[in-house]
């Protein structure tokens, strides 16, 4: 018996001659393992066990959406039971189809491909390629290779090259070579990965040394203009590759130097404290922490620490920290008006595309990204491991009593980095202070959020309140958790709040 599949594919009966056309196509361009019930519904105790394992079995659900499909009490059960198992869901358009009202309530949420158009056709193709593994394309795909000069070799910001490697059925490796001066550090350069195996047939593809000579002159023209460089190694860098940028100021180097890759994802959102061993269960959810919720996350980078007052005053010429002050120390007392500002000089200096991470973007970091960590807080069930926060509480007079086995006491920001961190090596995203994120605070959002990227930009019923996260030095362990919610007024700085910073794939 098959111990694991890629897809469960769940359909009504009367589309059943459209959907093993749809499952032998999948299988054939992407190489996944795809169960459905080929012989048609039946009843009784023992195909309800077949189904439930298939599912159990299965990392995605493919719902093929149809009139028919979408009054099945069957594949409507499967698709609860999906649900439930938290599952990866899309739902499959095998026609133009209005949702009614309870679909819709019920499954919006959910990535939506319709299989008659193209484009998003190709898309579900590469996503399930991604999602199990196989970077091979099918033998009928063609060969998709992409390489682009400089677009930006008249302004004063840096070029960049990027470059898809994606092997034809015939398995061809193609290498660009390219003048040996991007090679150097006072221009741009893109790394290979040269993976291809003794069998494979190798092309150069060589350009006349007077185009060499020139592509160098343009290069090097721009980056003497900018003085500044990037790297991407390719189009989705893995955790340890990063983008390289070079400044003058040493502090902001650092800062650069320690953003983190998150390779995007599905994850589910939120948290529910009614059926205990269920998903994201948290007996002190908040309500507006429902309902959990599946959300597709793309790829970013964030910092591995919270910006320091060190970082702070290099950008801005201040440090508006007024209690707790330290080089290394989280900046605060800044409002998320003056988050803004921040952002918008440090990319004037940089040339990079810095901003604050949206709160979806800050829970899938929290967790881990792909990692899909299940702790309560960021990296641990103990939050003694990986927070700084109230244990003293306002009984208590000296809460150094309670961290003996710690550097210093908690009940004040510490230096950044200190304790543990969580799987993707980010510092304090639980404790220390808590974190402004993009999205305006809406306690109900989450009941209308959407599927991909969501961040909340509408002010309406948020009465002038901004997302913070990751609770803080001031808070008790209770409001720490990796779900909660809080919130502050965008034009108010406090001694308990600062940022971390996110920065977008592609800038400018």
């Amino acid at each position: 018996m098959t111990n694991k599949y890629d897809i469960f594919i769940s359909y009504s009966r009367a589309d059943l001659e459209r959907v093993k056309t749809i499952k032998t196509e999948l299988e054939r361009s992407t190489g996944a393992l795809c169960w459905m019930d080929l012989e048609g519904i039946e009843s009784g105790e023992q195909f309800e066990n077949i189904i439930i394992s298939a599912i159990n079995r299965s990392d995605t659900m493919l719902f093929m959406l149809s009139e028919s499909s979408m009054r099945s009490e069957w594949a409507l059960d499967e698709l609860d039971f999906a649900k439930r198992k938290g599952k990866r869901i899309v739902i499959l358009h095998l026609e133009d189809v209005r949702l009614s009202d309870t679909f819709y309530f019920r499954y919006h949420k959910y990535d939506q491909i319709k299989w008659h158009d193209k484009p998003q056709q190709n898309k579900l193709i590469r996503d399930i390629c991604r999602w199990i593994g196989n970077k091979e394309e099918s033998n009928s795909s063609k060969q998709d290779v992409d390489y682009h000069l400089p677009k930006n070799v008249d302004k004063p910001i840096s070029p960049y090259i990027k470059h898809k490697e994606e092997s034809k059925s015939s398995k061809q490796d193609i290498n660009y070579h390219f003048p040996r001066t991007v090679d150097k550090p006072t221009s741009p350069y893109v790394k290979h990965k040269e993976n291809s195996k003794s069998s494979k047939r190798e092309f150069d593809l060589h350009l006349p040394k007077t185009a060499k000579v020139l592509m160098s002159v343009l290069v090097i023209a721009a980056v003497v203009g900018a003085g500044v460089y990037y790297l991407y190694e390719s189009d989705e860098p893995s955790q340890e590759e990063r983008v390289i940028a070079k400044v003058d100021n040493p502090v902001l180097q650092n800062l650069i130097d320690n953003m983190v890759y998150v390779e995007g994802g599905i994850f589910w959102m939120g948290a529910q404290k009614e059926y205990p061993g269920e998903l994201n269960f948290d007996d002190k959810a908040s309500d507006n922490e429902k309902p959990v919720h599946q959300v597709t996350i793309s790829s970013f980078w964030i910092g591995k620490y919270e910006v320091t007052q060190e970082e702070w005053e290099a950008v801005m010429d201040t440090n508006p920290s007024e209690k707790h002050r330290g080089l290394k120390f989280p900046v605060t007392c800044v409002s998320w008006n003056d988050c803004q500002t921040f952002v918008r000089k440090l990319n004037e200096k940089t040339g990079l595309a810095f901003r604050l991470p949206t709160e979806a973007e800050w829970e899938y970091a929290a967790r881990g990204g792909k990692n899909g960590d299940t702790f309560k807080y960021s990296g641990s069930n103990k939050i003694d491991d990986v927070g700084w926060y109230d244990v003293a509480g306002e009984n208590m007079a000296d809460p150094l009593e309670l961290f003996e086995d710690r550097p210093i006491a908690a009940a004040t920001p510490h230096d950044v980095g200190l304790l543990a961190p969580n799987s993707l090596g980010l510092y304090d995203m639980t404790g220390n202070v808590s974190e402004w994120c993009q999205d305006w605070f809406n306690s109900r959002f989450y009941r209308v959020s959407p599927a991909s990227d969501p961040c909340c930009e509408d002010s309406v019923e948020t009465y002038g309140h901004k997302i913070v996260r990751g609770g803080d030095y001031y808070c008790s362990a209770e409001f720490c958790h990796i779900t909660q919610r809080s919130f502050c007024e965008y034009n108010l700085g406090a001694e308990n709040i600062g940022l971390r910073l996110a920065l977008d794939m592609q800038h400018p």
